[in-house]
């Protein structure tokens, strides 16, 4: 799971692109292949890892 604590982010998986800002979150499989980048100078994101 991504949360977007401020400024903006960009998560490119192969088929598509998402832009996130703060407040949003995105939750996916781990085993999905992903880069993500930040969008200006500040961005913060809480990146959470599970195994369930």
């Amino acid at each position: 799971m991504l949360y977007v604590i401020s400024g903006r982010i960009e998560v490119k998986f192969v088929d598509r692109s998402i832009a996130m800002s703060a407040g949003d979150y995105l939750q996916f499989p781990g085993y999905l292949v992903h880069h993500v980048r930040r969008m200006g100078a500040n961005a913060i994101v809480l990146i959470v890892i599970s195994r369930d």
